[in-house]
């Protein structure tokens, strides 16, 4: 009888082993996302768009609205990566915002340092702004980075 509760015991340490193994290759096959996704916020009417993801070589860019108005546009950035040093990229060179007919840089920027940044980027508009394009350059793996909000 005890031998029978020593085998219980074995296949289901086993069991889990393998379940972890299972999401452990699950979870690193490299999703590489090139494309925009969107999902809801807490803030009212606008959306969060990412694009890539924290797999090697990759950078995961999320950019959410939070300011429309005021003759200025604000939209909060996060990019995150586990292989890509991001001091490299300089937001206010390489960051536009499509509007109107009109394309303009961002007068304000965060300056990205390591794996891990967040900040606002701010774009003087002088005028109202109902739907916008924001593009990001250059920052891998995705040679352009677009996100729209209508």
């Amino acid at each position: 009888m005890k031998k029978n509760y020593e085998n219980y015991i074995l296949y289901g340490v086993l069991v889990l082993v393998v379940i972890g193994l299972v999401y452990a290759f699950m979870g690193f096959s490299g999703t590489s996302v090139a494309k925009t996704t969107s999902q809801k916020t807490d803030e009212p009417g606008f959306e969060l768009k990412s694009s890539g993801t924290t797999s090697s070589g990759d950078v995961s860019i999320d950019l959410t609205p939070i300011e429309v108005g005021n003759d200025k546009l604000k939209v909060k950035i996060s990019a995150n990566t586990h292989s890509v040093d991001l001091s490299q990229f300089d937001l206010k060179e390489i960051t536009t915002l499509e509007y109107n007919g009109k394309v303009i840089k961002p007068v304000s920027a965060p300056a990205l340092s390591g794996h891990h940044n967040d900040g606002e980027l701010v774009f003087n508009t002088k005028e109202k702004v109902d739907s916008f394009t924001i593009k990001i350059r250059g920052i891998p793996s995705v040679e352009e980075r677009v996100f729209k909000w209508q």
